[in-house]
């Protein structure tokens, strides 16, 4: 086992691990050494290459790295949603992927969704505190963050407990905890008309436990696509190529589900696909033309996904219980 170097602050944030946010935790994967376990409050877990831990850390060691809020964001959200810690490598970091919301308007809706989904269905408060939550809402920084929070607010999105303190005692000037966060009764309608369009909702809010980030993004590209307001039939189409394009490695492993059923439903989809002018456009291709031809796609190809990776899901728990 080599030995693993551990910098003085996080080296995806940036983040002094002296500021009271908690301690770090760094360590090989037991499951594969080649991988570096990474735990850390502000951004859930990764599990980063070693090759790209070296680098990371090597950048922090000498003063020319740079954070990768993006990636920041995309480990917190997995943790907040209970999803499998995501694999960060040297490419990843090149580049992240581009559907991750880089735009303050993007990461605001994210962040609502994410609030929403992580307990404010259920009307579960939670505090946050700005300097340690900012990768909540892969925002670069907790100035940004507190202006996204404060948006929300003012938008009647989010509502949180005013404490008795005063402008004068926040540091810098701007508040620094919530206390209580919640999406309103507004936010809460604005979250749950974009799955209106759907007749499988907890299907659409269910996120597969992959083992792969990218695959995690695909996915939520795809339902973004597909779930827009007033989405056209080619960005419905082109979210189904999306899974499509997801399902298509998988196609082999789907025979060993223990389930016959399963692999002749992922066959019988792509024969679906194939006919129709879908992913190709051939002569003997049929178009679709009406957007319930696409849902009963979409959401075809979104059941035979969650339910291979939660067959998957399944079976590593049993080999790491027969362990």
């Amino acid at each position: 086992m080599s030995f693993i170097t551990i910098p003085r602050i996080c080296p995806l944030t940036h983040l002094s691990y002296n500021a009271g946010y908690g301690d770090c935790f760094v360590d090989h994967l037991p499951s594969n050494p080649l991988l570096i376990q990474y735990r850390f409050a502000p951004i859930g877990e990764a599990h980063i290459s070693l090759p790209t831990w070296v680098g990371l850390t090597d950048g922090v060691l000498h003063g020319n790295g740079k954070p990768h809020f993006a990636l920041a964001g995309l480990c917190r959200e997995a943790a907040e949603r209970g999803q499998a810690a995501p694999t960060l490598t040297a490419d990843l970091l090149r580049q992240p992927p581009t559907d991750l919301p880089y735009t303050f308007e993007e990461r605001a809706d994210r962040l609502l969704q994410v609030l929403y989904d992580a307990g404010g269905r259920e009307h579960k408060p939670r505090d946050l505190e700005i300097h340690r939550d900012f990768p909540l809402a892969y925002a670069p920084g907790h100035a940004e963050f507190q202006r996204l929070l404060e948006r929300l607010v003012s938008d009647g999105l989010l509502t949180f407990d005013k404490p008795d303190d005063q402008p004068n005692e926040w540091i810098d000037g701007i508040r620094t905890r919530y206390f209580g966060v919640l999406p309103t009764a507004l936010g809460r309608r604005r979250i749950e008309q974009r799955g209106q369009q759907t007749v499988l909702p907890e299907l659409v809010r269910q996120v597969p436990p992959s083992f792969d980030v990218q695959v995690s993004v695909k996915i939520q590209h795809a339902k973004v696509l597909f779930f827009k307001e007033n989405a056209t039939l080619e960005e419905m189409r082109s979210a189904c190529v999306t899974l499509c394009n997801v399902l298509e490695p998988l196609r082999t492993d789907a025979k060993q589900v223990p389930f016959p059923q399963f692999s002749k439903d992922v066959e019988a989809f792509f024969g679906l696909v194939n006919q129709f002018e879908i992913r190709h456009n051939k002569e003997q291709t049929k178009r679709l033309e009406f957007p319930e031809q696409f849902e009963y796609v979409f959401y075809g190809l979104l059941n035979l996904i969650n339910t291979y990776y939660k067959f998957q899901q399944r079976a590593r728990k049993n080999t790491a219980q027969q362990e």
